[in-house]
């Protein structure tokens, strides 16, 4: 079967994250703004799951500064939290995680 732009243009759309608006968008863009939350979101593209201190090592950063920017990364709802003990794991949230591994493949 031959594809024509309708068939193409469906199929591309079917791939793309649902959206349930623009400032959905912004808002995720706006968290991904600084380098350094774009590594973290890189890390945990690779890693399902992170604690702080580990992101502390990776990033090469202080323990306050990591967590500036998973407080930044968490209000935008692109990451989530989860308490084991005196440890915080961080993870790409279910709702942003289809948009930002498209983000991160451009």
């Amino acid at each position: 079967m031959i594809a024509t732009a309708e068939t193409f243009s469906t199929e591309v759309e079917s791939r793309l994250p649902v959206l349930r608006d623009g400032a959905e968008v912004v808002r995720i863009a706006q968290a991904l703004a600084d380098p350094h939350r774009v590594t973290i979101v890189r890390h945990l593209l690779s890693d399902i799951e992170l604690n702080v201190t580990e992101i502390c090592n990776r990033l090469e950063q202080s323990q306050p500064a990591v967590s500036h920017h998973l407080k930044r990364l968490r209000e935008s709802r692109v990451l989530t939290m989860r308490r084991a003990g005196k440890c915080n794991f961080y993870s790409l949230s279910a709702t942003c995680s289809d948009l930002v591994r498209s983000l991160m493949l451009v």
